[in-house]
């Protein structure tokens, strides 16, 4: 099946991702509570350093995902765990991944989970970014570790600050050189995708 992932620019694309969040978060997963608009979105969202993109199926939307750069103001994974105890330094540099989801009926679909993954670590190596921050859910853990991340506080599942069981992961992406991405994958970042974040 093919599938397609762009930047959420228009009204209509980003309420696609907000929507979609809420269909696989709330209503599939139920990991987050409901709310009466049948849409997931917080502050970060309306953030410069901030970035969604979103997977389509023809002109259903499957999945998203959301890319913040650190800046003053934070980033989306500090609300779940103190990452920067486990880093050298937390500037400008790091990068943090959230809201990643995928409607089950399409998670089977070879290399749409990674390719989203990927588009935030090509970004980030793009504008000499250091590490890549998550916050997962524990039933991702092995698709992460697969992708290079790693697991700190000692590799146990927390109860976050928002109280949701939780495993803080960390990808060094001075570790990650061109072969870390398959060539199809190479072929349509070029093709697709431009700088987004601009260096402080």
């Amino acid at each position: 099946m093919n599938f397609i992932i762009k930047v959420a620019k228009n009204a209509q694309e980003i309420d696609h991702v907000f929507s979609l969040r809420y269909r696989v978060l709330v209503e599939q997963e139920k990991y987050l509570p409901p709310n009466p608009d049948f849409r997931l979105y917080d502050r970060f969202d309306n953030l410069y350093s901030t970035i969604n993109y979103i997977g389509y199926v023809e002109s259903e939307p499957i999945g998203t995902i959301r890319f913040t750069q650190w800046s003053h103001v934070g980033m989306p994974s500090e609300d779940y765990f103190e990452f920067k105890n486990h880093l050298p330094y937390y500037d400008h540099r790091i990068i943090s991944g959230s809201m990643f989801c995928i409607l089950r009926d399409y998670r089977g679909i070879k290399h749409l989970a990674k390719f989203l993954v990927w588009i935030g670590v090509a970004l980030a190596k793009e504008h000499d970014l250091t590490y890549l921050l998550a916050a997962i859910n524990p039933s991702a853990k092995k698709f992460f570790l697969r992708l290079g991340f790693i697991c700190v506080n000692n590799d146990e599942i927390i109860l976050s600050k928002k109280g949701l069981p939780t495993i803080p992961m960390i990808l060094d992406l001075s570790k990650v050189n061109e072969d870390y991405f398959n060539d199809n994958f190479k072929r349509i970042y070029a093709a697709s995708f431009s700088s987004f974040f601009s260096k402080p």
